[in-house]
């Protein structure tokens, strides 16, 4: 059954999210800054989480509140593949 209100798709791609993939991104974004080197998963995983944004965008179209928690979240993105870069290049 679709779901017409935006602002509730919103709140399931941002409960996904939440659920799904903030655990991982916190223990990753702790790993990165103890110097560790991402590893193939974590490339898999940024990937998924870079898609997940996308998809939050979308469902965020009609749903300005929305923007705070977007914003959140693009700049954990940015900053653990900034992290990700930068330890790769270490090794």
């Amino acid at each position: 059954m679709p779901i017409s209100n935006t602002g509730h798709t919103f709140d399931i791609c941002l409960l996904d999210i939440e659920k799904r993939l903030l655990p991982h991104a916190y223990d990753l974004k702790t790993r990165l800054e103890n110097n560790e080197p991402p590893t193939e998963g974590d490339v898999d995983f940024l990937l998924q989480f870079q898609k997940a944004i996308q998809n939050l965008n979308s469902c965020s179209i009609n749903h300005p509140e929305s923007h705070v928690s977007l914003g959140n979240l693009i700049q954990l993105y940015s900053s653990l593949v900034s992290m990700a870069t930068d330890n790769s290049s270490m090794t």
